[in-house]
């Protein structure tokens, strides 16, 4: 919902001229507009990289029209309002690397978390290409509070808050274990965390107070109980099998193809195999288990509540939300045929910290799966029990955030600009390049000749008063 109150609105009507609208966004610099009464307005920035940022914005947005208050959400692609170039960079080129070549992603991951000049150059890319954009779209909703749930969006959301650019109260989500020196930022007000383990790690990077546990953000539904009967009844599936659900989460991805064939070993198992929007490979598996009774291959679903509190085990490819909501379902959760990149860091971590097992080959597979049918595998739950849900976290931040004093952000630019051309200066002058510049620029022309003897003669023309 648009508001009148982000723009300055002057009207005119010249003499045989007709009526004009100027429109000019308002600036740090303007004096604060007194707000009308009424519902507070929350803008949640997601972006369509995998199907859990989305999730979870969706989750937020649910708790946040269901609390009871006064509340206007407004969801959008946080990456599209950055700009369109900016957008399909992210969003299809992470795609098309994941696809084409994983492994680069994986380096340019490890680069990110170990080289702290890659994760400054790639902050200042991110903020200098969407920084503008980002703030012009922001203030015309004109929110009172601004969640990111997208690491990427968070950090050039962060830039915003420091430099005095917005001043807007400042959420983001972290739904992973790691990853957290992009998730978490020194100018975020307040991190909603679901893993109490997360906090210190948070806190250590974005100061103290800066994280909240919260409830699980995931969708209602799978916090309601759910007969595992009923489920099954609803999906068509036999209540005396087994059922194991493998998910390669929204995108598709991981070795689902080798996790059935080894699930198939298990003689009363039903295998649900979930290609997320990865149509290619739903083609491929529905043809490759076409004459397997004990298989079902499912694209993209609404019915995952249903799916998780049919099955004995669910096996999947990435953390991140599915997990979140399995362990909601008391589902307990194998993880195999992990990807590359953050996906399998984060994975292990929380194998680490006992929320999920993880099988490191096909034998580990079969064994973990069939334990898990047995009974419970998980020692730990995940923050189901934290006393605060996000919704209510979201409505009570706070600004916490001290912006960089502005001298600070003069003294930096100037600090920069002077060390740049004194190191390019020391480069021309430290080499011949110092002639040809000389040249370029009109001083005085310059001629050179190369020679392999020990000495040689010059002879110079030049005007009697040079």
């Amino acid at each position: 919902m648009d508001h009148p109150q982000a723009l300055d609105v002057s009207r005119g009507v010249g003499a045989g001229r007709p009526p004009h609208i100027a429109l000019r966004l308002r600036s740090q610099h303007d004096p604060p507009i007194p707000r009308a009464p009424g519902p507070r307005r929350v803008l949640i920035l997601s972006a369509d990289v995998g199907e859990g940022h989305a999730a979870a914005a969706r989750a937020l947005r649910e708790q946040l029209e269901s609390c009871g208050e006064p509340v206007e959400v407004s969801v959008i692609d946080g990456l599209a309002a950055m700009g369109e170039r900016m957008r399909s960079a992210v969003e299809d080129g992470y795609r098309t690397q994941l696809r084409v070549s994983p492994r680069s992603y994986s380096v340019y991951y490890w680069m990110l978390e170990h080289l702290a000049p890659i994760r400054f150059i790639t902050k200042q890319v991110l903020c200098r290409l969407g920084a503008s954009s980002l703030r012009r779209e922001i203030l015309r909703r004109d929110p009172d509070v601004v969640v990111s749930t997208y690491p990427a969006i968070t950090v050039v959301l962060s830039h915003l808050r420091r430099r005095r650019l917005l001043d807007i109260t400042t959420v983001a989500t972290i739904t992973d274990m790691t990853g957290l020196f992009f998730w978490a930022q020194r100018g975020i007000d307040t991190h909603l965390v679901m893993y109490d383990a997360s906090v210190r790690d948070v806190e250590r990077i974005a100061g103290r107070g800066s994280a909240q546990v919260v409830r699980p953000l995931i969708a209602a539904d799978f916090l309601a109980p759910r007969d595992r009967r009923a489920a099954r009844a609803a999906l068509g599936l036999s209540a005396a099998r087994r059922v194991v659900v493998v998910s390669g989460g929204g995108w598709g991805v991981g070795d689902l193809e080798g996790a059935v064939e080894e699930l198939l070993r298990i003689p009363d198992a039903t295998v649900v195999c979930l290609a997320g929007r990865n149509e290619l490979a739903r083609a491929r598996l529905s043809e490759r288990f076409a004459t397997a009774a004990r298989v079902r291959v499912l694209g993209f679903t609404d019915q995952m509540s249903d799916l998780l509190a049919a099955a004995d085990v669910l096996v999947h490819s990435t953390g991140g939300v599915t997990c979140l909501e399995a362990m909601a379902r008391g589902c307990p959760v194998v993880s195999y045929g992990l990807p590359v990149g953050h996906a399998k860091l984060n994975t292990r971590l929380m194998a680490k910290h006992e929320f999920l097992l993880l099988a490191e080959d096909p034998r580990e597979l079969v064994g973990h799966v069939e334990r898990g049918c047995a009974g419970p595998t998980q020692r730990r739950a995940v923050s189901a029990g934290a006393a605060l849900d996000a919704a209510s976290a979201v409505l009570s931040a706070h600004r916490r955030v001290s912006p960089v004093a502005a001298w600070r952000l003069r003294v930096v630019s100037i600090g920069a600009a002077v060390l740049m051309s004194l190191g390019a200066g020391a480069w021309v002058m430290s080499t011949d390049e110092v002639a040809a510049l000389a040249a370029v620029v009109g001083i005085h022309p310059v001629k050179t000749m190369k020679t392999d003897r020990p000495a040689g003669a010059l002879i110079v023309h030049a005007p009697v008063a040079d």
